[in-house]
């Protein structure tokens, strides 16, 4: 008995598929636990505590799968959502900043500047101009 369990860790050490997928998996998950609560007010503390790791080990995750930071990653999709409401909807860029959960909608401008190159208004003026011309 004792040598199977040596033969089943030595098995997990080796092979990284085992160890990957599990972690694929755990960071998948995560990745759907963001995408579904992206209007809400969310930091890496709590998602963490949620997912039982570490803030650190969740960055870690971030940075090996998406090549950004966990902040980062929920940054753009805060604006990538805000984007498509802002040329699908009406709201104002103050609503729209609300609905994803920034409080300060200087903030969410300076964001959302850093992420397109342009204001949320000039976003939306800029895509009414492309449709009206097409």
């Amino acid at each position: 008995m004792l040598n199977r369990g040596k033969q089943f860790i030595h098995k997990i050490q080796h092979s990284p598929t085992l160890l990957t997928s599990k972690t694929n998996s755990k960071f998948e998950e995560i990745e759907r636990y963001i995408a579904d609560h992206i209007h809400e007010r969310l930091s890496i503390a709590d998602i963490a505590q949620k997912f039982r790791i570490t803030p650190e080990y969740l960055t870690t995750l971030f940075q090996k799968n998406e090549s950004m930071s966990t902040i980062h990653y929920i940054h753009f999709l805060k604006i990538s959502s805000a984007k498509d409401l802002l040329i699908r909807t009406t709201m104002s860029v103050k609503q729209v900043a609300l609905y994803f959960g920034f409080t300060n909608i200087k903030y969410f401008y300076r964001l959302f500047k850093k992420e397109t190159g342009i204001t949320p208004s000039e976003y939306r003026r800029l895509f009414q101009e492309r449709t009206e011309f097409n």
